[in-house]
Parts: C-alpha cells; structure tokens; sequence
C-alpha cells in the first residue's frame, strides 16, 4: 500500500514523534528545578501547535524560543505554585498525622488543593498562549474552569485516568511514563482548553471578565 506525507499513519506517527521530542525538551528544561514553570510554560506553546498541527518543523527550535520568551513569568509562575503547594501539603501533613485534628485542618486542606488545581489547571497554557500577568493568569483559569465546568470536569476525569495508567497499574508504564507522561497530560489539556479559547475569542472579551488578547 503505498503511503504519502498525508497519510493518516505518517501524520499520526509524525505526532507521536514530535510530543516524545517535547517531553524530552520539557525534562531537559526542568533540570534547574527552580525553571520548572518556564519548561511547562514553553511545553504548553509547542503543545497547542502540534494539538492545532501548525508545529514548526523543528520541534527543539520552537521549545527554545517559547522557553526564552516565557522564562520569567513562567519561572515567577512555577515558584508561587511551589510555595502554595508546600503550604496545602503542610496542612495535609497537619491533617494526617495529628489523631483528631481539628474540622477545619481538614476543611483547609481540601479547599487549597481545590483552589490550587483549579487556578493552575489552565494557567499555563494561558501563559503560553496570551499576553498577560502571571496572577492573570492564575485567575483567568479559575474562571475558564467555573464557566466551561463540565468540559473541566470531564478533563479532570481524563488527566486522572492517564496517571493512574502511568503510576497506578504495571511497572513497565511507569517506566514508559517517563518519556511521555508529561506531555500526554500536557496535550489532553490543550485539546479540551483550545475549543474554550476558539469560544472566548469570537466573544473578544467574555461575560465572566476574561480578556483575551492574542499573542
């Protein structure tokens, strides 16, 4: 059977190939830990091109210059995100070890992780994607999260799924998890986040207060 650069196997296989790229730029990336904000950023900016196929030709080249582009706020990003999740993980710590710790040690904990998931859910990508402030950022994706819940809730069962297949079943995915994990979760996230964006920007600025301004 012959086979063209349009065929379905050569694009699939062009993709897969170019999201194992990227995961490894996106690990190379997070080698000084404190840079993990800017790689993730940068992995979200390749990510959305290869979800809307309009990569560049070389993956490497586009995750450098995103990763320039985005390496102060997306650093300034990944460091608030650490320090609050310290914070939800001491309270957790808090909640767990004590015997009868107190209603509201519990209450907390459960609220902050909610809180954290929800403003860093689609922070990234927003980041990548629009000109903004880092706290913008944050809360653009509180926002997105509130109004578009169902698409949320069905990205979070997704993003669920995909560790649980990575780090809770056989040993040999867990091993493979490492050479493509973060960037499946990375690209399950862009493919529920871009029809939302599509919708928000026909609308130039939606009802919720969510400003869109395109890079």
């Amino acid at each position: 059977m012959k086979r063209t650069v349009d065929s379905p196997w050569i694009q699939t296989g062009t993709k897969i190939t170019n999201l194992l790229i990227l995961n490894a730029c996106f690990t190379l990336g997070c080698l000084p830990v404190f840079t993990i904000g800017a790689s993730l950023t940068a992995t979200f900016d390749v990510a959305m091109k290869i979800a809307q196929e309009r990569e560049d030709v070389s993956i490497i080249r586009s995750f450098i210059r995103a990763y320039r582009v985005n390496f102060k706020r997306g650093m300034w990003m990944g460091l608030v995100l650490g320090l609050v999740g310290w914070c939800v993980w001491l309270d957790g710590q808090i909640a767990f070890q004590i015997g009868n710790a107190p209603i509201a040690a519990w209450v907390v904990f459960v609220l902050g992780l909610l809180l954290l998931y929800v403003h860093a859910l689609y922070a990234f990508a927003l980041e990548a994607r629009y000109e903004n402030t880092w706290f913008m950022a944050f809360i653009n994706s509180r926002k997105i999260a509130t109004r578009f819940f169902v698409p949320t809730l069905g990205l979070s069962a997704a993003l669920t799924a995909e560790v649980f297949l990575f780090w809770g079943t056989a040993p040999f995915l867990t091993y493979c998890g490492l050479f493509c994990a973060p960037v499946c979760l990375v690209y399950t996230i862009c493919k529920t986040l871009l029809p939302i964006l599509r919708t928000l920007d026909r609308d130039a600025k939606a009802s919720d207060g969510f400003s869109v301004n395109g890079r």
